[in-house]
């Protein structure tokens, strides 16, 4: 019947639209993460870089005694 018809089709647009909702979110969760594992390599890099300059400053003190 026509009713049945159009509850068939309701129903279909919101499976659809409720698949559209779900991938936004899997997309979402993956760049949140991304985001997440880019900062914390950041944060990582930064320590090392804080690190190598330390022992940069350490080298010239060492270099400019022996001169």
């Amino acid at each position: 019947t026509e009713i049945a018809l159009k509850v068939s089709q309701v129903q279909k647009g919101v499976t659809d639209f409720t698949t559209s909702i779900d991938s936004m979110r899997i997309s979402r969760d993956r760049t949140l993460a991304d985001i997440d594992l880019f900062e914390r390599q950041t944060v990582e890099l930064n320590r090392k870089l804080a690190s190598l300059g330390s022992e940069k400053d350490v080298l010239n003190v060492q270099v400019q005694t022996a001169q």
